[in-house]
């Protein structure tokens, strides 16, 4: 990885300490390269940003103190965006449109703000890192973009160095053919690819990030949430209870027919 910066790290060791505020301010940091990653490889706008939220939620109390350094949580960050969307991984986007580089109809939705410093080379740019393949796209991406060294992007990836090293050339190989003219393509890419913008979030989807650094873990969602839970209880209850004491409930029944006016009528 590309020389980690003096105050990313000291942010990490105050994060280290239990300081919610650092750990916000370099989660965020690190927001845009990650849901862009996430739009190369999986070409799911909501699926990206959903993933995005997901990842930081992912990373409780106890797995930080698991780590290291800065560049270890970074390593955390990608390879958990990328185990959780292994189903979509790789995905074909080589019609996907960046919409930091195309005109936004009045009814699309909102996104977060892109600076394209020159949009003729985004475009190149865009187009010729569309069609290199899943693999190649990842290991351009997560070096030139992100700036990991290969053995960081095996660490992720699972694949090895050897292997990485081999689609990183291949990668540049065809942006170089793509991009004719420009001599040192490495640095062209990283000046001039612009990222996919973000939709605007709603208020809902505002992760309380203090909850991470307290340990407290987040609502638990779907089939076994606090909710459903307490209704299937009480449904299991009230099913013992009938098949245990059967009359129970005619005697209930009868009660509740003699103290509502007009029930027998």
């Amino acid at each position: 990885m590309q020389k980690v910066q003096a105050d990313q790290e000291k942010r990490f060791r105050l994060v280290m300490k239990g300081d919610q505020s650092a750990l916000v301010d370099l989660l965020e940091a690190e927001r845009s390269n990650l849901f862009d990653y996430l739009m190369r490889m999986t070409g799911q706008v909501a699926r990206s940003l959903e993933s995005t939220d997901e990842v930081f939620v992912a990373i409780t109390k106890d797995t930080i103190e698991t780590l290291a350094s800065y560049a270890d949580l970074k390593i955390c960050i990608y390879s958990t965006a990328r185990r959780f969307n292994a189903d979509i991984w790789n995905a074909d986007i080589s019609r996907l449109l960046n919409a930091a580089l195309t005109p936004r109809p009045p009814t699309a939705p909102e996104v977060l703000a892109t600076e394209v410093a020159d949009p003729k080379a985004a475009m190149a740019i865009d187009k010729a890192m569309r069609a290199l393949s899943g693999e190649q796209r990842e290991v351009v991406l997560l070096s030139l973009i992100v700036g990991f060294e290969l053995a960081e992007i095996s660490e992720i990836t699972g694949k090895p160095e050897r292997n990485l090293e081999q689609l990183l050339s291949q990668g540049l190989v065809l942006l170089r053919q793509e991009l004719e003219g420009v001599a040192d393509v490495s640095t062209y890419v990283k000046a001039y690819l612009a990222l996919h913008p973000q939709p605007i979030r709603s208020s809902q989807m505002t992760l309380n990030l203090s909850m991470l650094m307290q340990g407290i873990k987040t609502k638990p969602v779907g089939l076994w949430s606090p909710v459903r839970i307490a209704v299937l209880a009480t449904m299991m209850s009230l099913v013992a209870l009938w098949l245990v004491y059967p009359s129970m409930f005619s005697r209930i029944a009868e009660i509740l027919r003699a103290a509502l006016p007009g029930a027998d009528r």
